[in-house]
């Protein structure tokens, strides 16, 4: 997934917690900025309100809220670098 991915010679990318979701969704979504188009993305971070957290992950929905869900589903993912 995102370990593999390179682009514009960067190959540093990874997918983000769902703090850095929620970030990207205040600070570029709501601006208008960054083309995510109401999608849900998968965050790195466990969602640990279940009892099997290792089945369940925080996603970023960017149209409202966050919450987790079974790591069975497809959804977007979007990945991010340091820089």
């Amino acid at each position: 997934m995102s370990n593999n991915y390179e682009l514009n010679g960067f190959d540093d990318w990874y997918l983000p917690s769902r703090d850095e979701l929620y970030l990207m969704n205040k600070n570029l979504n709501a601006k208008g900025l960054g083309g995510f188009k109401g999608r849900s993305y998968w965050s790195s971070s466990n969602y640990t309100s279940s009892s099997r957290s290792d089945e369940f992950a925080w996603i970023q929905y960017f149209g409202g809220g966050n919450y987790g869900v079974s790591r069975f589903g497809e959804l977007s993912v979007r990945s991010i670098r340091s820089f």
